[in-house]
């Protein structure tokens, strides 16, 4: 009885001694913020975003992040002249990873301000301009490079869309894009 007593003491003393190695090799992050600019990923297209980590423990982390862009809509010759599209983007991901290298998980919202043009024919000028707000959902799997003490930020990602309209009489209310992907570096 003693014996067995012995040896499950020195099987938790092993146990705890390694879980106190697993925890000094996983770095904690003290770069927390980060800036960086964005191409396709949660903006749909290019951002400025701002991402902070406010979650550690172990290899586990939580960061969420806001971004902001202003793109430029074509003109249309025989309707209106061009416009800009203001942008906004939320974003909240899992990181998963020791050091540098991370999984990323997340999901992210981006809310965004258009036109539409509708042709009346008892309308004065013919022309009728219909403000909206669009929204996408985008989640997210990836790769991100972050060092814990800051530097180089870079992360890839394969973020499909799903984009939701809210106009009256538009047939396609929600759109769906399987192939998305998003490049970030700060």
């Amino acid at each position: 009885m003693i014996s067995v007593f012995v040896f499950y003491q020195n099987k938790l003393v092993a146990q705890v001694e390694n879980e106190t190695k697993a925890e000094n090799s996983t770095q904690i992050v003290k770069a927390k913020h980060a800036i960086f600019g964005e191409l396709g990923g949660t903006s749909t297209g290019y951002a400025i975003n701002y991402s902070y980590i406010f979650y550690q423990k172990r290899k586990l982390k939580f960061a969420a992040g806001v971004g902001f862009s202003l793109r430029h809509q074509e003109q249309d010759v025989r309707i209106a002249s061009g416009f800009l599209i203001p942008s906004f983007s939320t974003e909240i991901t899992a990181l998963w990873g020791k050091s540098k290298g991370h999984l990323e998980l997340g999901t992210g919202f981006v809310a965004y301000r258009s036109k539409q043009f509708i042709f009346y024919e008892d309308f004065p000028g013919n022309i009728r301009e219909r403000v909206y707000w669009g929204k996408t959902i985008a989640p997210r799997i990836g790769y991100r490079y972050q060092k814990p003490d800051g530097g180089l930020f870079f992360r890839a990602a394969y973020t499909p869309w799903v984009r939701f309209k809210n106009l009256e009489g538009d047939g396609e209310r929600v759109n769906f894009l399987a192939f998305g992907i998003g490049l970030s570096l700060g």
